[in-house]
């Protein structure tokens, strides 16, 4: 079935490398319903778009699967999730995020209000669903913009962590001669974990471009991060020093401070061009952010030009508060067109994930436009500081330890998310990884003596590396 498509799970395995286990497909199969065309994955739990499927006797009214992973290492279908009332081209799960037991599923060709009320053609809605122990998902809320308006476009991108969530209106008109500006909605909470039971419409606070224009789409990808939140502006024109491009790009980084966004900076791609689409694709995680350019055309160096080959720029928040550029990558085959960080980054502690939609893969057969996805890692420890969470440290106790039993403790509780925890040896193998540890007791009496390196990474912290000893 032409453009039905399909989602891949992979897995890391000990020596580092990706390998596909899974290869998922739509139970409702339907051509042009473009099943995996926006995936999210958050520990033993996945979501997988279908924004393009028919139900309810309306067409392409999207529809999202629920996926958790086994025992057997095996991902199981657990609820198929859809709008109540949907209507034609509503577009639900054109984009999604997950985040502990929360989904936010957008619907940005939605016409109305949170009560269902009040159209305005593809105003946009994003809904806020909460998963339950049999591993279904229940609606807790649909969230609009205060102002809605027709083709805002609201919820086309979005995002959400255990502290808040933010959505993009990249359609937003602006007042009068501002066409197309764009505008972000978003909230961060105080707590450690966001009450999301009980937010509203209401509760989002409305984020502007201090230097709109008209056609620039601020908002065209969002992303946030504790109290942080970045959104991209795909369409700006304005360059460091004065100048002016088409499509160079920009993002602006925003920081949650007495209940109301506050911007913080704006920045470019470090090697700015014309056409660049710099801000097009985003992700932020602590300290790390990843801003795809997807129709770059020179390598990490300025060399080697090649039309739309795509590249992204990995930023780090300093100490002084500052978020600096640290390094430019690029697809080692590179190839025109490949559009290498258009539409897809993510980044999740030291690695960064890029797609190349259009990539031609080489193999034992060309394929033209086949597609590849790109993991890169950080080769050395972070130290940039998130400071806007205080960093409380995790202790290895009975250390050096006679029987084998690691103890973990900290004085700030882990919180119910996942939590992941790796152990790697002194030749540098990776001996042990879960993907949620809690505090308390892990047996590891089967490793042989000796020295062991454990990294533990929560949301709100610095990843954390200790230093074991097995006797």
């Amino acid at each position: 079935m032409t453009s039905a498509g399909a989602a891949y799970i992979y897995k890391r395995q000990p020596n580092g490398n990706w390998e596909e286990t899974q290869k998922l497909i739509s139970p409702n199969i339907e051509a042009l319903g473009y099943f995996g065309f926006n995936v999210a994955i958050d520990g033993d739990y996945a979501l997988v778009g279908a924004f393009n499927e028919d139900h309810s006797g309306a067409g392409n009214a999207g529809r999202v699967y629920a996926y958790h992973r086994d025992i057997n290492d095996q991902w199981i279908l657990g609820d198929s999730l859809m709008i109540d009332n949907p209507g034609n081209n509503d577009y639900f799960g054109r984009n999604l995020a997950i985040a502990g037991e929360y989904a936010l599923i957008g619907a940005y060709g939605n016409d109305f209000d949170e009560n269902d009320a009040n159209s305005l053609n593809d105003a946009g809605a994003v809904f806020l669903f909460q998963r339950q122990a049999d591993n279904s998902y229940s609606l807790i809320r649909k969230l609009v913009a205060f102002d809605r308006a027709v083709d805002d476009n609201f919820g086309k991108y979005l995002d959400i962590d255990n502290q808040g969530l933010v959505v993009g209106a990249f359609n937003k008109d602006q007042g009068i001669g501002l066409v197309d500006a764009g505008a972000a909605y978003g909230i961060s909470c105080t707590d450690p974990v966001c009450d999301f039971e009980n937010i509203t419409s209401a509760d989002l606070q409305k984020i502007r471009a201090p230097d709109q224009n008209n056609f620039e789409s601020f908002g065209w990808d969002v992303a946030i991060s504790g109290n942080w939140v970045i959104a991209g502006k795909s369409g700006e024109s304005d360059q460091p020093g004065g100048g002016t491009g088409s499509g160079t790009g920009a993002a602006y980084f925003y920081h949650w401070e007495n209940g109301q966004w506050v911007g913080k900076q704006k920045v470019f791609a470090p090697d700015f061009s014309n056409g660049a689409r710099f801000g097009r694709a985003i992700a932020i995680d602590g300290p790390v952010c990843v801003i795809g350019a997807g129709t770059e055309s020179e390598d990490a160096n300025g060399q080697n030009t090649l039309f739309g080959a795509g590249a992204a720029y990995i930023f780090e928040l300093q100490a002084n508060n500052q978020w600096m550029p640290v390094q430019k990558i690029v697809g080692t085959q590179r190839g025109v067109n490949d559009l290498f960080g258009e539409d897809a980054v993510a980044v999740s502690g030291i690695q960064v994930v890029i797609g190349a939609w259009l990539a031609d893969t080489i193999g034992n057969d060309d394929i033209i436009d086949g597609g590849a996805v790109y993991v890169y890692e950080r080769d050395t420890e972070i130290t940039a500081v998130r400071n806007f969470v205080e960093d409380t440290p995790i202790y290895a106790l009975s250390n050096p330890s006679l029987d084998g039993l690691l103890q973990i403790y900290s004085l700030d509780p882990f919180s119910s998310t996942a939590t992941p925890m790796q152990i790697v040896s002194m030749n540098g193998n990776v001996v042990f990884h879960t993907e949620n540890i809690n505090e308390g007791q892990i047996d590891l009496s089967y490793l042989p003596a000796g020295v062991y390196f454990v990294t533990i990474t929560r949301s709100g912290f610095l990843p954390q590396t200790l230093k074991w000893v097995r006797m």
